[in-house]
Formats: structure tokens, sequence, C-alpha cells
């Protein structure tokens, strides 16, 4: 195995000659199946790629946010085009394309900000009033409000949920961390860990997200159930990391060296918007997480900042909060769900490349506490 992050041909020819070298001095992996080899081609999928977004000029971009912000917003948009070709020595032979383009807006600064982001494989799809709109209904004006005393029902954005997800994924599903030990998956695959609320699949082939139709194997995607009403069913595994660890293989090989589902979708629930601040009511509000740090693998200890915090008052969003710290185990959290939304968004994936987390609100039952 080699990496390099080359650019010409005789970066690449000397990459492979590194590779191959490599193989001949190293001894053959127990268990190692044979390279991936579907001869199937790779499914069709519509509106992969976007020539808007490849022939885009920012000025026009900036002007288009421009005509539907309002004083004080901030907006980012950030888009790229991805080239990946896979070839392998048993005539495996790949080559797609796609773009990306994510929109994160901010209405308001300081307590009481509101934020709304959202990520699509076309500009046309991105509703950016609709995001600007979003953004202004979770803004908090007027006088902070008290931070609630011990524990309290959390409202997460799915901004917040899918910060939460990304952290989980890369600390526990990945094969690194499985074959590693840090992964809380060596003691509890198979068990009720979650909520049975929690549904979480890896699809890249949904239009829904941000689909891409292969790994960087060149295996074509599929379904993956990661969790199945709480119970964890699978790390990721590529080719490599199944032989050595005696697990079916799954579409999901990342980087060259681990496995990492790219595709998530936590499935919604039945609550709309209303019933999710009704059944809130008297907790809080969290629009967006940062500093999302992780303390105690095995555990999932984490410590993040809650941003956007409004108090859930009379069944609405109320009162403004101040940033506010959450320090508590991820495991815990997610196995008291109270109610999960019926409405998702599509976030690029924050540690990935190819794909994105699709997911809801959620509600957690008084089992933590915010502290300023």
């Amino acid at each position: 195995m080699y990496r390099t992050a080359a650019e010409s041909l005789s970066e690449i020819h000397s990459a492979v000659r590194h590779a191959m070298a490599h193989a001949r001095a190293s001894d053959p992996v127990p268990g190692f199946p044979h390279l991936a080899h579907e001869p199937d081609p790779l499914p069709s999928i519509d509106g992969l790629w976007d020539p808007e977004l490849i022939d885009a000029d920012p000025t026009d971009l900036r002007e288009r946010l421009e005509s539907v912000a309002r004083e004080g917003d901030i907006a980012r948009l950030v888009w790229s085009e991805t080239r990946l070709i896979v070839s392998t020595s048993r005539t495996l032979r790949r080559a797609v394309r796609a773009t990306s383009a994510e929109l994160t807006v901010r209405a308001g600064r300081g307590i009481g900000a509101g934020f709304s982001v959202e990520a699509r494989r076309n500009l046309s799809d991105l509703r950016l009033e609709e995001l600007f709109d979003r953004a202004h209904s979770r803004r908090g004006d007027g006088d902070p409000g008290t931070v609630p005393d011990g524990p309290t029902m959390i409202l997460l954005s799915p901004e917040a949920t899918v910060s939460l997800l990304d952290l989980l994924n890369r600390m526990a599903f990945t094969s690194q961390a499985y074959q590693l030990g840090d992964s809380f998956l060596r003691d509890y695959l198979g068990q009720q860990v979650f909520d049975r609320t929690l549904d979480l699949v890896d699809n890249g082939l949904d239009p829904a997200g941000l689909p891409f139709p292969c790994d960087l194997e060149g295996t074509i995607k599929r379904p993956v159930p990661l969790v199945e009403s709480g119970v964890p069913r699978t790390p990721a595994l590529d080719q490599l990391h199944a032989g050595l660890l005696g697990l079916p293989p799954t579409p999901h090989a990342f980087a060259g060296d681990d496995a990492r589902a790219e595709h998530l979708f936590l499935r919604p629930g039945s609550c709309d918007w209303e019933e999710l601040q009704q059944r809130g009511d008297g907790g809080v509000w969290v629009g967006a997480i940062g500093h999302l740090e992780c303390f105690d693998r095995r555990r999932l200890r984490i410590r993040a900042l809650a941003r956007g915090v409004r108090r859930i008052e009379n069944g609405r969003l109320g009162r403004p909060l101040p940033d506010l710290t959450w320090e508590g185990s991820l495991l815990s959290a997610l196995g008291q769900v109270e109610a999960v939304g019926s409405e998702t968004q599509v976030l690029a994936d924050p540690s990935g490349e190819l794909g994105a987390i699709t997911a809801p609100a959620i509600l957690l039952r008084k089992g933590s506490t915010l502290n300023p």
C-alpha cells in the first residue's frame, strides 16, 4: 500500500512501483479475499454532475445570495468537483465524476443566532430562499432567558444531529476503530445500545442525499444497515479489514487504508415541527454544535459547544440563551431519544469527501445537562 498526492504521470508511476515493492516485501494477509471484481457497470444516477457548478462564476453566485439575504445575514457557499478513477489488476475499471454544493446561512450574530445548512449535487436543487427563511425562523431576539438547572430535554436541530452522527461514525463505525479495539462495537455488536427509534443506514445510491455509485475500491454501493432499531449491526469494512477481522466486507473503502460509511441516513420519525416543540416544552433548542471532541472513545464521552440555543416555552422556541457546554456520553444521549422529526436535511459529510449525512431533528429526554 502506498499513498501519494500526485499530480504528474511520473509521480503516479512512482506510487505504483512503491506499492509493488511493499507487496513483494510483505507476507500475505491471512484470509484476504481477492480484489473487488464486479462485472456489472455502475448504476446510473441522475444529477450526479452539474455543469452549472463547474462553470460557476463566484461573483455571479455572490450576487445570487445577496438577492435573497437580509440585513445581518452571513452566508457561505462551498462547491466542489470530484473525479475518481479506480483500476485493478483484475480488470476492474471505474470512472466517476460528481459535483456538490453546500450553503450555510447564519441569521444574526451572538446570542440567539439562527443557523441553517443544506447540501446538494446540483446548484439548482439548493432552495436558497427556504434556507434563509429557516435560519431566520431559528433566530432568537430579546433578552436572554435562564439556563435550565440540572438535566433537561434537548431538541437538536438536524445540523446538530449530523455533528453527533459524524463523531459516532468516526469513533465507532470505521474499520480502523473496530480493528484497534477503540470502538464500543467490539463489546456491543448485535446488542441493544441505542433507543429503538434509531435506524441508521448507509446508502450511496439514494438520491435524497449526495449519492455516489461506488467506493474507493470500485465496489458498487448498496444499502447497508448500520443500526437497526437501536442495535448496531456492522462496522464499515473494506476488503482488507474484512479479511483481517473475518467479517463480510461492505462497500466502504476509504482513503486506501480504512473503511468508512459516507452516505448516512438517520430514518425520520413521525413528529412534525410543531409536535417536536410541544413535546420538548420546558427544555432547550440547540441550533448547531461546535468544538465537538471525544475524550473517551470506548464510552464515547464527549464535550461540545451548543450554539444557537433557545428555551422552549409554551411549545415554541422562546428566549435565546448564550452558548452552552455539553458534556456527557453520546451512547447515553442516543439511548434516550424521546422523538424523531419527520423532516430531514442533507449536510456534506464533515469528515469525508464523497457523500453526506441526512438526518432529522431529534428530541432527547431529560438525561443531559448544559452549562454556561
